[in-house]
């Protein structure tokens, strides 16, 4: 589909249609108000046996890729909610199956796993369709669910929710106490800006002992990251399919993280470099990561969790969301079942008892989830936890087919910027035209130009 072609409603209009009733957790068990019908379709669903095939591409930290671990992350709450629902999952990271190979062969599929970020794969391949019949129909209250997710949801899917987020993530900052203990420094803090991070940095980047130690690394890719910045810039206009790296933004976001890597000692590591800095080597004070990746850390790593540094004309606003998120395959004969399935998960039981015994963070706006989460897992126990469930997140871009294009241009911009490589003005400018040549290429051969 032609990215000029896409039909675009106002979000406010679409999110306030879905919002169509107040109930606490998930389907209230009650069709919409259609003379009896609904309801009378809510029974057969609910009471006839039903097995929902679901596929997945993505590994997980809690439990292993197998139908065990599958009841573990889903299907143990479903099933409670609808004890006539049962299960088969496809682990694609596994089977070595994508969601194109799935399509190709015709592999009956119910349930999907994905990214916003490949959103716009599913609504290609028509896997995807918009579910505001079946919010209506099941009166799902959406009130309560991070907006933020929703918005970027939605976005991704063509001004459609072609899904429902059940999982959020949002960048927090890992430190090693051991380190900071060692050399005399103050722990980070909640809410620092860039630079009072680089100046931490400054001061746990160093030789002793004949070791190099390093302040700041990072678990995601920084391409990743900047995917998720909170200035909240696009990369790309959508309107004229022109990177957005000159407009003057990007630079400012460059110039308050480029003290951080001014630091001798100090570079740029990648994601895999970085974890292995921390967790095994423990030369690395400070990892900017994603909250669930402390499963990772081992026990006797004596570290604490802060929020992500922010900006300092930004305070307090942390980078956007990244949810994790269900749909409803389109053309699936138990499309319902399928979705009922889903809402289950955005229940606040479910969602506060992942948030109490995981801590997994919720897509549940309640300041409870904050106060409760990790509250049962013994790892957390004396930490800084409550970060893990992000608030005041920024507005996240939009998702295209032509993001990664875009987001690949910024990530080598920054890594020549913050390396000296170049300065940023050069930078920015030299990717720019890179990325556009190639954007205008691949539109080109794709008959969208």
């Amino acid at each position: 589909m032609n990215n000029k072609q896409r039909i675009r409603r106002p979000l406010a209009t679409l999110l306030l249609a879905l919002t169509v009733s107040a109930c606490s957790g998930g389907s209230d068990g009650k069709g919409a108000d259609d003379g009896g019908g609904a309801s009378s379709k809510l029974q057969d669903v609910t009471k006839a046996p039903v097995e929902l095939t679901f596929f997945t591409s993505y590994s997980t930290l809690m439990s292993d890729l197998s139908q065990e671990g599958f009841m573990n992350d889903f299907g143990q709450y479903m099933q409670k909610k609808y004890p006539n629902f049962s299960f088969k999952p496809i682990f694609g990271s596994t089977t070595k199956e994508t969601i194109q190979t799935i399509v190709a062969s015709k592999t009956p599929i119910d349930i999907i796993q994905i990214s916003p970020v490949q959103t716009f794969n599913f609504v290609d391949l028509g896997l995807s369709s918009d579910i505001s019949d079946l919010i209506k129909k099941y009166k799902l209250d959406l009130s309560h669910v991070e907006p933020s997710s929703l918005d970027l949801l939605t976005k991704a899917g063509n001004n459609q929710l072609v899904g429902l987020p059940y999982q959020m993530n949002s960048l927090v900052l890992f430190y090693n106490k051991d380190l900071f203990d060692k050399f005399g420094v103050p722990y980070p803090k909640d809410n620092m800006t860039w630079n009072e991070t680089a100046d931490i940095v400054r001061r746990t980047t160093r030789q002793d002992g004949g070791v190099q130690y390093i302040g700041f690394g990072n678990q995601q890719g920084w391409a990743n990251i900047l995917r998720s910045n909170q200035l909240s810039i696009e990369p790309i206009n959508l309107a004229t399919n022109k990177v957005t790296y000159e407009n003057g933004d990007w630079k400012r976001l460059f110039d308050q993280l480029h003290p951080i890597f001014q630091v001798p000692g100090n570079g740029i590591n990648t994601e895999a470099v970085s974890m292995n800095l921390f967790i095994k080597e423990r030369r690395l004070s400070m990892i900017l990561s994603y909250p669930e990746y402390y499963q990772r850390f081992p026990s006797d790593l004596n570290w604490d969790v802060v929020t992500s540094p922010q900006l300092a004309d930004r305070p307090g606003v942390n980078f956007a969301p990244v949810p994790i998120v269900l749909a409803p395959v389109a053309y699936s004969p138990k499309r319902d079942a399928a979705f009922l399935a889903i809402s289950e998960m955005l229940s606040e039981e479910v969602q506060l008892l992942r948030a109490r015994k995981y801590a997994i963070s919720s897509v549940l706006t309640d300041k409870k989830f904050r106060e409760q989460m990790g509250a049962e897992v013994p790892a957390l126990q004396g930490k800084n936890r409550q970060v893990m469930q992000p608030v005041n997140m920024a507005k996240s871009i939009t998702f295209s087919p032509l993001t990664s294009d875009a987001m690949n241009g910024i990530g080598t911009a920054f890594s020549d910027t913050m390396s000296g490589k170049k300065d940023a003005n050069t930078a920015l400018r030299e990717q720019a035209e890179a990325a556009n040549k190639k954007i205008a290429e691949k539109l080109e051969a794709e008959g969208k130009k």
